[in-house]
């Protein structure tokens, strides 16, 4: 697999901009490739998204150059798998910490 210009910038500890999602919403993921960050994030801990939404909502970025990421509450495979199965590139787990 190729690495993320994500992941690279990572790597090198260069500086990322991402900004994050909370809610359903009809526009806004793809406006934040257009403003030129390097990720969004989808808040199903803390925001008011669940599987689906995030879903839909990364289908829409599955042509657009940004990373993307999902928080969510639990270690329950189950969810983790859906969104990696719907195309999230990461996944942040609430209150794991390594």
């Amino acid at each position: 697999m190729t690495p993320s210009r994500l992941q690279e910038a990572l790597a090198a500890k260069q500086q990322v901009w991402g900004g994050w999602v909370v809610g359903p919403t009809i526009i806004g993921p793809e406006e934040f490739a257009n403003a030129g960050y390097d990720y969004v994030g989808f808040d199903v801990q803390h925001g008011y998204l669940d599987d689906a939404d995030v879903a839909l909502l990364l289908r829409r970025l599955e042509h657009v150059p940004i990373a993307t990421a999902v928080r969510l509450p639990s270690t329950d495979p189950a969810p983790i798998g859906r969104v990696l199965d719907a195309g999230a590139d990461a996944v942040i787990i609430a209150m794991v910490e390594s």
